[in-house]
């Protein structure tokens, strides 16, 4: 009776563990990058203490194609510019893509990406200020993999499904012993979810909860 009553409580614990992983799916590929905001450092221009964490915030941004990058001059303390291209050493290299003029403190520009790429950019008054834009293709995470009908299923698994499809899993434990109950991870990469959670015993019933819903907030 011992070893049944384990059997039941680790059951119920894998069916809590698969809720709570559906209910905290929120993974950062769904970021939206529609917009980004960059801003100069405070007294950016006049020292290079910023150098190792940054003299843009954020050092690194990524943005949609299409989106809209806007670049403001916050340092109150100095003028600067946003001007794609790299710096070698101290020797600027601009390369067309963008480039702001000197921006007075408060003053803001705003570059609406057209390609996919990595694209540096500097302070043309001050070379130690340099940046990065990640431009990426819109929603190029959610639509990475086309292959809605791919399920795996294991501890750990990911599904895919293309939206308003409806899905049958069934996690089977079958350990001889249960110690301290079974956890298994499940990862949807879908924004919104809506699932049943049904556990059987030896064929009994044990636990049933309908129309739960999950959603990347």
């Amino acid at each position: 009776m011992g070893l049944m009553k384990t059997k039941a409580i680790s059951s119920i614990f894998v069916l809590f563990a698969i809720a709570a992983g559906m209910a905290s799916m929120a993974p950062d590929a769904f970021a939206d990058h529609s917009e980004v905001a960059i801003v100069t450092v405070d007294e950016s221009g006049f020292s290079q203490d910023c150098v190792d964490s940054g003299c843009y915030t954020p050092v690194t941004a990524t943005i949609d194609v299409g989106g809209v990058v806007t670049m403001t001059n916050t340092d109150p303390t100095g003028v600067h510019t946003f001007t794609s291209g790299t710096v070698n050493g101290f020797a600027p290299s601009p390369d067309g893509t963008f480039d702001s003029g000197v921006l007075m403190s408060g003053d803001a520009f705003e570059w609406i990406p057209t390609e996919a790429g990595e694209q540096p950019y500097y302070c043309m008054l001050h070379t130690w200020m340099i940046g990065t834009i990640i431009v990426q293709e819109v929603a190029a995470e959610e639509h990475a993999d086309d292959h809605g009908d791919d399920k795996e299923m294991d501890h750990g698994d990911t599904v895919h499904e293309d939206a308003a499809e409806d899905v049958e899993l069934m996690v089977m434990i079958s350990d001889a012993q249960v110690m301290g109950g079974t956890q298994v991870e499940l990862e949807f990469n879908v924004l919104h979810l809506n699932y049943d959670l049904t556990a059987t015993q030896n064929g009994e019933v044990v636990f049933e909860e309908k129309g739960l819903h999950s959603m990347d907030l």
